[in-house]
């Protein structure tokens, strides 16, 4: 029974600690948004898990952010995105009205909701990314809390080689100070 336990806190901290990074956690989220207005409900958690897993990115971010499509909103993305395919199809925005509803068929309705979705998708997915990565690069106000943060690590760090690693990372994760910020 304990080992069960070890591995399942070991899974929560990968899928808690997955994807860490401005450029993956922007691009969690610019998927998440995606994903969230496709009209594909119920396999919203699958394509999340999918595209986490093959890019490298932090799946219950992206499942997180997916869940957009709440009661509250979801009415008016599909809205917004029957109209958009509308546009894209046929240059003209569906009518409003109980004839117009009644007179065309589903299959209409559907091309035009999944054509749309990915137009308001891409749109709002840049919107998510250009906000999360204005919110997550900091500013210059931030650079002694992350050189403080680094030193603090880097003492328990066992030797250089493992410094010299989480260095890397940082680098490759785009969370790495500038050279005149480094004592």
């Amino acid at each position: 029974m304990p080992a069960r336990s070890v591995q399942l806190r070991r899974f929560f901290h990968v899928l808690r600690t997955e994807g860490a990074g401005l450029r993956r956690e922007t691009a969690a989220v610019a998927f998440g948004v995606f994903i969230g207005c496709l009209p594909l409900y119920g396999l919203h958690l699958a394509i999340c898990w999918v595209v986490g897993s093959l890019l490298g990115l932090n799946r219950l971010k992206i499942y997180f952010v997916a869940n957009l499509s709440n009661p509250l909103v979801a009415p008016w993305l599909v809205f917004a995105s029957l109209q958009v395919g509308s546009w894209v199809r046929r240059g003209s925005f569906h009518p409003v009205t109980r004839e117009h509803i009644a007179s065309t068929g589903i299959s209409v309705f559907g091309i035009d909701a999944l054509v749309g979705s990915l137009f308001v998708g891409t749109a709002l997915a840049f919107l998510a990314a250009w906000g999360t990565y204005s919110l997550l690069r900091g500013s210059d106000d931030d650079r002694p809390f992350l050189e403080l943060v680094r030193r603090a690590s880097d003492r328990y760090v066992r030797d250089e080689r493992d410094r010299v690693g989480v260095r890397a990372r940082q680098v490759v994760d785009g969370s790495d100070l500038p050279r005149d910020a480094v004592a």
